[in-house]
């Protein structure tokens, strides 16, 4: 009977963390990265574009809850 009050209890926990988190999402910033036509750049302000990278920051950003 003690395993399942804890069981529940760390459950409720764990789902109250869960709705927390999901409230205050960051947005992706992405300013200062992109040119005139919207492409990704590697460097701030830069000149150089990697498809690979820009899709995996999407990738990630978006695995990682933010609002894309």
């Amino acid at each position: 009977m003690k395993f399942i009050k804890l069981f529940f209890t760390l459950l409720t926990g764990w789902l109250a963390l869960q709705t927390t988190s999901a409230v205050a999402q960051p947005k992706f910033d992405v300013r200062g990265y992109t040119d005139a036509y919207g492409v990704i750049t590697i460097l701030k302000s830069g000149d150089t574009t990697d498809p690979y990278f820009a899709l995996q920051a999407l990738l990630l950003a978006h695995d990682n809850g933010l609002d894309i």
